[in-house]
């Protein structure tokens, strides 16, 4: 999902960087912003430990941290990275409008996400 139209205030970023790096953050397809990106489609085309998030400015002390460096890809990789989590996110939305499809609007419904990773 492509969150840059939500995403009204800096802390909100913050706040995403900030679970990025416990790793709470970077397994769903997520936009945050032109330079934050997350999502697990490129580790599913090329295998785990490829990278689950592109954040190219993120402190260098944190890719000391053998554990959160595992989640960065490398710059050159970032346009495979991209084209793979789209793909991911038309499979994930291709569910919802199926369930949609079935039980009719969700607008104004709450769910809980059972097994949603983190």
């Amino acid at each position: 999902m492509d969150l840059r139209p939500f995403i009204t205030k800096p802390k909100q970023i913050e706040k995403a960087k900030e679970l990025v790096i416990r790793g709470l953050l970077n397994y769903q397809p997520f936009i945050f912003s032109d330079d934050l990106e997350t999502g697990a489609g490129y580790e599913f085309m090329h295998g785990e430990f490829g990278g689950l998030v592109y954040w190219p400015a993120v402190d260098k002390k944190h890719l000391l941290v053998p554990e959160v460096k595992r989640f960065f890809i490398k710059e050159e990789n970032k346009g495979q990275f991209t084209a793979a989590n789209a793909r991911l996110r038309v499979m994930y939305d291709s569910f919802v409008d199926e369930i949609c499809k079935k039980v009719g609007s969700v607008s104004k419904t709450t769910f809980a996400d059972i097994g949603c990773n983190s």
